[in-house]
């Protein structure tokens, strides 16, 4: 079943019709679990994994330095501005103010992060190559407080409110340290000792159907957040390039009301963990899709 299909099916089954399978079981602290998967919470918490949830308001106070969506970046003087194949400057998509985050183990502790794609109808994004520098950028400015501003930013105005921005509105960020479990569309959920279609094998079609509702409900891994699982509208792409079987998820923007990624999507960064910790940003790959 596709996450299109559990988030449009109308009916949901009343906890009075539930099967002794489909009941409830709190296997730890306000997760609750249909009882058939609660019987492998061993094999569960294995896949557990800490992420930093972001939540994005809508909001026009927004300082240069702070954590942003679609807002002006914070630019140092002489900084060589991304641009595309055109050589046209890319459009601001988020920056991340690590001062302002949680700790998160092999993630930088301090320092901005910045995102820009390249202005296009596809948001930038090359289909043949993931890792093209010139259809995105990722940019790390470690110490901002020990660098001038550049203050000449005009030429951003038209790129902020561009019509190939997938964020409408400047959103300010706050971020909250979090875990989740399972991961039912990133690829580092094949060879987990939790598997889902293992699980539900022996049950009808309609429990099934009911149970991978249930799954797609609590291992959910949609939303704004830095690490953690990743999540598609489609397959993740890390699946059939061997260049990033490896890698973890940096950065997830999600779609909500004032960001759309096409038809209701969903856009992620991935890196290699050597490279995270060497705070090295060169060799990102940028992916976004749709139902």
């Amino acid at each position: 079943m596709s996450i299109f299909d559990f988030f449009f099916k109308k009916n949901k089954k009343p906890q009075e019709n539930m099967s002794m399978d489909e009941q409830e079981v709190e296997v730890t602290l306000g997760l609750l679990l249909p009882k058939v998967f609660a019987q492998h919470w061993d094999a569960i918490k294995k896949t557990r994994i800490e992420y930093i949830k972001i939540e994005a308001t809508p909001s026009e106070k927004i300082s240069k330095k702070e954590s942003h969506f679609g807002y002006y970046p914070f630019i140092p003087k002489g900084f060589d501005f991304p641009k595309d194949e055109n050589d046209e400057p890319m459009i601001p998509l988020a920056q991340l103010n690590f001062s302002e985050i949680p700790p998160l183990q092999d993630y930088p502790q301090k320092g901005l992060l910045q995102f820009y794609i390249a202005s296009s109808d596809c948001y930038g994004l090359d289909f043949d190559d993931p890792y093209n520098p010139k259809s995105f950028r990722v940019v790390y400015i470690e110490n901002p407080d020990d660098v001038e501003e550049d203050t000449e930013t005009e030429f951003l105005d038209k790129l902020i409110n561009s019509e190939n921005t997938p964020v409408f509105k400047p959103h300010k960020l706050t971020f909250s340290k979090q875990e989740e479990y399972v991961g039912i569309s990133d690829v580092r959920s094949e060879g987990a000792e939790f598997n889902l279609e293992e699980c539900l094998k022996d049950f009808s079609e309609d429990v099934k159907d009911d149970l991978q509702d249930k799954a797609y409900e609590v291992f959910n891994n949609m939303c704004h957040k830095i690490g953690g699982y990743a999540n598609f509208t489609q397959t993740d792409p890390r699946e059939y390039n061997k260049k990033s079987k490896n890698s973890i998820l940096l950065f997830q923007m999600d779609s909500d009301d004032e960001i759309m990624w096409g038809d209701v999507g969903i856009a992620n960064f991935f890196i290699e963990r050597d490279d995270l910790i060497k705070k090295d940003f060169s060799k990102v790959m940028y992916n976004w899709d749709c139902c």
